[in-house]
């Protein structure tokens, strides 16, 4: 009698672990202490060629959404050969993104996506350990690098959430394929990645988690009806009000960013934020950017090294900035596509409830952009706004309920058909 664990591994679990291999090259404090630009490269290959010949064989169907976002990248890729960019930090900024976006095309069943999901969670969650724990070895920082003073394992504030949100998505969206409820571990984890953002003294980013983490809480979290039915109705109202929202977060980038009207949030910006009245010199540095985008408002300059982009953002390494950070490497051009892209996973919010965890994670991204762009590359994001583009998120299954009369209960379902049924319940 033979016993024991029995692993199967297919083509999908190796693509999976190569692009998580890509990943974890990147981490801020492995490239603090090696120079990795030769393996990089030469595990981006291996990734890609094991990519294309999946779609060869395979015959993978593409939306025309995919075509977009990669017709994007050619064109900033293109842009950057104009402006005589850097062509390296082009393939550091979008190599990965490009690969982690082609492994979300490739899954086409909900169960191939669910194994990619929890090979990527698996390493991302060792991480999050991995960076916590530094943090409380070294509560006031591990290392030093030439462009930040405060770093630990995961690099310096913001630049965490690369690995640490799109965790926390990835493990719910996963974990709301098959059910209409987050389990309380989604929470726990939720708690923990919170934790380690305050650590890292990132306030914005404290405040995108959290405010992530509440709003799904009340969405998911009704097993024991802890959360009100009028306060969900609303809550769900507004993460469909894509309107209202764009708007709100509009006025405040004209606030904050165009018109630079700090005085009226002055003392919210020094308690709550942290930051000096000018948000730590970034109004200097918009102000540069925006004098660049004058003569380059159409296309952009294209991807420009560190040295480069410390001459148009006097003398800081980015622009601090998500919108002004697109429009500076790929211009109204550049940004026009990439609209068009997360539009059209917006649309699908309330097609299952997946779904809104990529919605409810796009807003507040979208609202921490505005005083960074750390994560304006992040490749996790892009391959997370794709999947709502996909067929298993048109409809889900759920985990049938204690009252379901029969399994016909649970057949053709669909989130919009769930919270019909529960308004009229």
């Amino acid at each position: 009698m033979k016993s024991g664990l029995k692993i199967s591994i297919n083509s999908i679990d190796i693509l999976a672990l190569l692009i998580i291999s890509n990943a974890l090259l990147n981490i801020p404090y492995i490239n603090y202490l090696y120079d990795l630009k030769t393996l990089k490269v030469a595990v981006f290959g291996i990734t890609i060629l094991g990519q294309l010949l999946f779609f060869f064989f395979h015959k993978i169907a593409v939306r025309k959404e995919h075509f977009i976002l990669l017709a994007d990248v050619l064109f900033i890729f293109l842009v950057t050969v104009i402006y005589s960019g850097s062509l390296t930090q082009f393939v550091s900024d979008t190599g990965t993104a490009i690969t982690t976006c082609f492994m979300v095309v490739i899954c086409r069943k909900k169960q191939d996506i669910k194994r990619v999901i929890n090979i990527w969670c698996f390493f991302l969650f060792l991480l999050l350990l991995i960076d916590t724990a530094t943090m409380f070895i070294w509560p006031d920082t591990m290392y030093k690098s030439t462009f930040a003073h405060n770093n630990w394992f995961l690099g310096y504030k913001t630049s965490r959430l690369e690995y640490t949100f799109s965790l926390l998505v990835l493990h719910m969206y996963g974990q709301l394929l098959d059910s209409d409820e987050l389990p309380l571990r989604s929470f726990a984890l939720a708690l923990l990645v919170s934790v380690n953002a305050l650590m890292s003294r990132g306030s914005g980013s404290a405040i995108a988690v959290i405010g992530f983490s509440v709003i799904m809480y009340i969405l998911f979290r009704r097993k024991k009806k802890t959360i009100s039915r009028i306060v969900q109705d609303k809550t769900r109202s507004l993460v469909n009000n894509h309107a209202l929202l764009l708007i709100i977060w509009g006025i405040s980038f004209l606030l904050f960013v165009a018109f630079q009207n700090q005085t009226i949030f002055s003392s919210v910006i020094v308690s709550v934020f942290n930051k000096t009245y000018s948000f730590n010199e970034r109004t200097n540095i918009w102000e540069s950017v925006l004098a660049t985008l004058k003569d380059h408002w159409f296309i952009g300059v294209g991807m420009q090294s560190r040295g480069q982009m410390m001459e148009l953002t006097d003398g800081f390494a980015n622009a601090h900035n998500t919108l002004f950070t697109y429009l500076l490497t790929g211009g109204v051009v550049g940004v026009s596509m990439l609209i068009y892209v997360f539009a059209a996973a917006l649309k699908r919010t309330s097609k299952c409830p997946a779904n809104y965890a990529v919605t409810v994670y796009f807003y507040c991204m979208l609202f921490l952009g505005i005083n960074s762009s750390a994560l304006a590359f992040c490749p996790f994001f892009f391959a997370i706004m794709l999947l709502p583009l996909a067929d298993y998120a048109e409809k889900t299954v759920p985990v049938p309920s204690a009252d379901a009369k029969d399994e016909e209960d649970t057949e053709d379902w669909s989130y919009e058909d769930w919270y019909e049924e529960q308004k009229i319940r």
